[in-house]
């Protein structure tokens, strides 16, 4: 089998059959149908006898691939310092410009990531053979040592859940599903990346990677990058093929990108990743669709791009009949299409597929981000609390009179039962404590010349320093040549207290209603 039916070809209904190749799937979470264009796909792939093909779940609660089969974690040990490397860029997301060469020492001698974290405390803290690290050195082990306590902890649960269910990665014809929605973004990375080494010394797999933009990303390096630029070059030859899923693709690195032979482009509707998307479509500019028509792509269309064809596609589902799937084709893009689109769901998709559009969402960010506001507000209530210490008790719904509480909303049904509804609405006050700066300085210190510049009205106009310096030399304050005297402390300060206010770069301006008093006494020349 040469080739996989993608679909039917919009308004006309013909066929649209796409060569194995390195694929991206690509378009907006939840507005695209991504996945749904994934599973039919793996589901066509080899005719009578399927492909084996190897997916991975990210995220908990995730709906996709329901009808495949599900392996263990896999997980390969590695420690030499390039995979350590990238393993720690994944973490930090960021590159690891400094570290390198203690990374590279306390990986050498290793055959396992313990061994490498045992390395880094015995470099820190020292043993019986070598004293602890000092200085700059210090420093480094204990960014390594920092990084590996990270680490470890999820490695070695991803290493019994291993020995529990089995160690080795075993790969049935058809669609099979690593399930890494329990591990950190860092542990998922690198069971992916382990089961794409492996996946390369054999032959006819298909490997999806979910969020290509995370574990193959254009700035730092990550275990999934290291393993995909070996399978994406040299995989295609044993028939080896990366699907890649990507919400965009500006982000996915451009080393993998440049195999690719197939792209599968679902809407957009930010500007520049519009822009993006039609810069992968190599045709002719007057042959590529406008902006516009990207940005309305309505979920299960896309733009299919391979070898020198451009065509819009319905794409079919895997539990779509293809009969279905044609006559939604020819009736796109019209609304009758549309409405053709909603029957056959409500007709064939499959109950424990209805979550699909739920793709991508990110639970755990979601998660995190619902915890840390639960503590934000769990502190502003103690807050809340210590501050109304003492104070009056809250007004009742049924105090009218109180102007936090409006009065009752009550209605009358027409069967005469009485509704009514008691709202308390919490302004919020802030007590707040202005204190008044008064600085007693004369004109003998810079601080003073400028506190009698602001009195003389100097400062009524934005100033800038070399304004400054100008009428410091122009009083004798300043020496004439060389360098002027520094005020720019001085500026800062009398700003902090309220005197002055920076309207611009090195730029200042007397702040409205503030006083200076001048007191004249006399001076021994």
């Amino acid at each position: 089998m040469s080739d996989i039916l993608l679909g039917y070809q919009v308004s006309t209904g013909k066929e649209v059959r796409i060569p194995f190749a390195h694929t991206v799937v690509c378009g907006q979470t939840q507005a695209s149908g991504k996945t749904t264009t994934l599973e039919g796909l793996l589901s066509r792939s080899g005719g009578d006898l399927p492909r084996p093909a190897l997916a991975f779940l990210t995220k908990r609660a995730e709906s996709a691939f329901v009808k495949a089969r599900s392996i263990p974690p896999y997980f390969r040990d590695r420690a030499d310092w390039q995979f350590v490397e990238s393993i720690l860029e994944a973490m930090m997301r960021e590159r690891m410009k400094y570290q390198r060469e203690w990374i590279i020492r306390v990986c050498q001698g290793a055959t396992t990531l313990e061994r490498v974290a045992k390395n880094v405390e015995s470099a820190l803290h020292g043993d019986r053979h070598k004293k602890a690290a000092t200085s700059y050195a210090a420093g480094m082990y204990l960014q390594l040592s920092e990084y590996f306590k990270l680490l470890m902890p999820e490695l070695r649960r991803l290493k019994l859940n291993m020995a529990t269910r089995g160690s080795a990665l075993d790969l049935k014809p058809g669609l099979n599903v690593m399930d890494l929605s329990d591990y950190s973004t860092e542990m998922q990375s690198l069971a992916i990346a382990s089961a794409m080494e492996e996946i390369y010394r054999r032959r006819g797999v298909i490997t999806v990677i979910p969020e290509a933009w995370e574990f193959l990303p254009q700035a730092r390096n990550t275990p999934v990058k290291m393993a995909g630029e070996s399978l994406i070059r040299k995989g295609a030859a044993a028939q080896n093929f990366m699907w890649l899923d990507s919400q965009d693709i500006t982000g996915v690195d451009k080393r993998i990108l440049k195999q690719v032979g197939v792209w599968i482009l679902g809407v957009q509707r930010e500007v520049n990743e519009v822009e993006h998307t039609l810069a992968q479509m190599a045709v002719p500019k007057k042959l590529k669709p406008k902006p516009e028509e990207v940005m309305q792509l309505r979920r299960g269309q896309f733009f299919a791009c391979f070898e020198d064809v451009l065509t819009r596609v319905y794409v079919l589902p895997s539990w779509m009949p293809a009969e279905v799937g044609f006559t939604i084709a020819r009736a796109l893009p019209a609304q009758a299409g549309d409405e053709l689109v909603k029957n056959a769901i409500a007709r064939f998709q499959p109950a424990s597929a209805r979550h699909e559009e739920d793709e991508n969402v990110d639970y755990r960010e979601l998660f995190e981000d619902a915890q840390r506001t639960i503590e934000q507000l769990k502190a502003e209530i103690e807050q809340l609390k210590r501050s109304g210490a003492g104070a009056a008790p809250a007004p009742t719904p049924k105090d009218r009179s109180s102007a936090l509480v409006p009065p009752a909303t009550e209605f009358v049904g027409g069967n005469n039962d009485e509704v009514s509804m008691s709202l308390e609405v919490k302004r919020p006050v802030i007590d707040l404590t202005v204190r008044k700066y008064v600085i007693e300085a004369s004109d003998a210190t810079k601080t003073g010349r400028l506190a009698l510049l602001l009195s003389q009205g100097f400062f009524d106009q934005p100033r800038k320093i070399a304004n400054l310096n100008d009428e410091f030399r122009a009083r004798g304050w300043m020496k004439q040549t060389g360098a002027p005297t520094p005020l720019n402390l001085d500026l800062a300060k009398l700003a902090e207290m309220g005197f002055l206010r920076l309207v611009g770069q090195a730029t200042y301006q007397a702040v409205p209603g503030m006083r200076v008093n001048v007191k004249e006494v006399e001076a021994v020349a």
